[in-house]
């Protein structure tokens, strides 16, 4: 469109090795779209006095200050008209701008239009959920399709060694560390619990030795 920046001969330079992706947006100019929300005013915002402010702007500055281009936003108001659906808003925005700085769902029929995301899929569409007749056996606690779904898609040796692997570096732990005078773990319950809270990330060891 007149809008957009043609890059596809600068893609077709950077698959080829020609021009490295640190410089690859160097001397360029895009054009940016955003939303201003009521309930969020502090993510981006406009005005006369001041022009843009907000984290969505910063963060944009930023990268165009760090890759070496220049760019154009423009600002929208979240209050699209009644006779035109979200889809077609973005739809719109996706053919006129390079890229957008407002948070956008991404689903699987977004994706097959080419409106990509800068981090890994996720399939966020909406899926309808209806309860189904049971078959075999009843009892939750036998019935490994039911009962041990939580532990999917891990096989049961897998959950074996990750609990075995647990518990033996906090006991490992423990005869370390039991004896010193600041430690975190003075029994060996305390040490297996540490040993616990390291696996999930919600905290974990603290040696003093």
């Amino acid at each position: 469109t007149d809008y957009r920046t043609d890059l596809c001969n600068l893609s077709t330079s950077i698959t080829d090795g020609e021009i490295n992706y640190d410089s690859a947006l160097n001397g360029q100019t895009l054009k940016f779209i955003g939303y201003y929300k009521e309930s969020d005013p502090y993510a981006l915002d406009y005005s006369d006095d001041d022009g843009y402010s907000g984290w969505h702007y910063e963060v944009l500055d930023a990268i165009a200050d760090l890759a070496g281009f220049d760019y154009e936003l423009k600002l929208l108001n979240s209050s699209f008209p009644s006779n035109r659906t979200y889809f077609e808003k973005i739809t719109y925005n996706f053919d006129h701008y390079d890229a957008s700085i407002h948070s956008t769902t991404y689903t699987s029929d977004r994706a097959s239009e080419g409106m990509l995301q800068p981090f890994s899929y996720i399939d966020e569409s909406a899926w309808l959920v209806t309860k189904t007749r049971s078959s075999g056996n009843k009892n939750a606690f036998k019935n490994r399709n039911t009962f041990f779904r939580f532990a999917e898609p891990f096989s049961y040796k897998l959950w074996i060694l990750t609990v075995s692997t647990t518990i033996v570096t906090g006991i490992i732990y423990f005869f370390i560390e039991h004896s010193q005078a600041y430690t975190d773990a003075e029994t060996l319950q305390d040490a297996i619990h540490l040993s616990l809270l390291q696996v999930t990330q919600a905290g974990g060891f603290a040696p003093v030795t």
